[in-house]
């Protein structure tokens, strides 16, 4: 995962909850952690995926699209 970082940071502000008895964030903290590693893998996967089919960076389901007309005639879209 390349942005295990965020998992380290919720990790340390844990730590820091629990050393000062801040305990229901310190729960709360746990809860985005495993939120947090479910969306990472989620993304990896999905990026794995698209890499996989031959698609980049600027494909997929947020991929910039410009929007071909003539007036009266139906819109194409198209990724740019």
């Amino acid at each position: 995962m390349a942005q295990d970082w965020i998992i380290d940071v919720l990790a340390d502000l844990r730590q820091y909850a629990i050393r000062n008895y801040h305990m229901r964030l310190a729960e709360q903290l746990d809860d985005a952690i495993v939120v947090a590693a479910a969306e990472l893998r989620a993304a990896d996967s999905a990026r794995e995926a698209d890499s996989r089919r031959g698609f980049g960076l600027t494909t997929g389901p947020f991929a910039p699209v410009a929007v071909f007309s003539r007036p009266g005639e139906e819109k194409i879209s198209r990724p740019v």
